[in-house]
């Protein structure tokens, strides 16, 4: 599905993480010295972010929604809808949508979303977006974030040496600018990146919390979060690029003119691989994981914020591609100018 929103602006952007980080190095006690750091320098990783016990991904996109409104002049009583992306809600009911809107006394009239989506999160969270202010709303609170760390079982390095945790706050409101948006979804790879366990076709018991050694040394429970990654990298690499080419022949910009293609940050490997197939300069395709890991639905906006805060030279952003991908299987992009869009420095919790 594929639509340009007209005169829609992405005004600002802002990320929060927990101060509590965990460096990979660690694991070398576990999986040795030169296997630790063989994946860390693949991956570009050294350090995630981890949220203590108590903090949610609501928590930490609250926090970032708090420095737009503590650093601008926002007036969120022009907020007329909230839209919450996250596989790490609160409660499994009510929304968290709904708990966002009274945590920041929004009136009554806030329409609410709750989209329970991951690495295409984002992506998918601007449409809704799109479509709100297209309905009529002035502005949309857009939060994306997941503390994808408490679904994981720390002795599976296939997962516990990548994910983050990180939250996100956008808003979108009517403007100058247009927002293309393309949205695809695969569910034949939806067992590719799961947590099975815990809902109602696998409620969680005794067989679901047991883990097990699945491969030499990798350890979790069906409750634990899978991901078999090279299916998920031969996903990215073949419908990656299509769907970036399909963008830019929509919106007839040739690959040169976007100064800024901004992936969901997977890892390097993967980053590096689609850049280099896609023919791209290393300069467009920016890449900030060391200190974060993979943050799911909050990776774009958090490199965006912690790229682009503090600085006036935003001349790569009058055209910028936005593209995530993965669990569900489902991928997307959203291109548009950016070069207005005020960003903050992402706030430690």
């Amino acid at each position: 599905m594929e639509k340009l929103f007209n005169k829609i602006n992405i005004s600002h952007i802002s990320s929060a993480i927990p101060a509590n980080s965990l460096d990979l190095i660690q694991f070398s006690k576990t999986y040795g010295d030169s296997e630790v750091r063989k994946i860390m320098n693949s991956t570009g990783i050294s350090k995630v972010r981890v949220a203590p016990d108590g903090m949610t991904s609501s928590d930490l996109c609250a926090s970032a929604f708090t420095n737009i409104l503590e650093n601008d002049n926002l007036d969120p009583r022009e907020i007329d809808a909230v839209v919450f992306v996250s596989q790490t809600p609160d409660y499994r009911l009510p929304q968290t949508s709904n708990i966002i809107q009274n945590r920041f006394g929004l009136h009554n009239g806030v329409i609410c979303f709750d989209l329970p989506m991951g690495c295409s999160g984002y992506i998918n969270g601007l449409l809704q977006a799109s479509m709100l202010i297209a309905s009529g709303c002035r502005k949309v609170l857009l939060m994306a974030g997941d503390t994808t760390t408490k679904l994981i079982n720390k002795n599976d390095r296939s997962v516990s040496m990548v994910f983050g945790d990180a939250g996100s706050a956008t808003i979108v409101e009517p403007g100058n600018n247009d927002l293309y948006i393309n949205v695809c979804s695969d569910g034949s790879g939806s067992d590719k990146l799961i947590a099975e366990g815990g809902g109602f076709r696998l409620p969680s018991s005794d067989v679901t919390r047991e883990v097990l050694e699945v491969e030499p040394g990798i350890f979790r429970s069906k409750d634990d979060l899978y991901m078999d990654g090279m299916a998920i990298m031969n996903f990215a690499i073949s419908e990656v690029p299509k769907i970036i080419k399909d963008s830019l022949n929509y919106l007839n910009w040739k690959p040169e003119q976007v100064g800024c293609y901004a992936l969901h940050q997977a890892n390097k490997f993967m980053l590096n691989y689609l850049r280099k197939k896609m023919k791209l300069p290393v300069e467009n395709v920016p890449i900030s994981l060391d200190g974060f890991g993979n943050t799911g639905p909050a990776s774009i906006p958090l490199m965006l914020s912690s790229l682009n805060h503090g600085t006036s030279e935003k001349q790569q952003l009058e055209k910028v591609v936005m593209c995530g991908f993965g669990v569900g299987l489902s991928w997307g992009t959203a291109c548009s100018n950016l070069s207005n869009t005020k960003f903050y420095k992402p706030v430690e919790l």
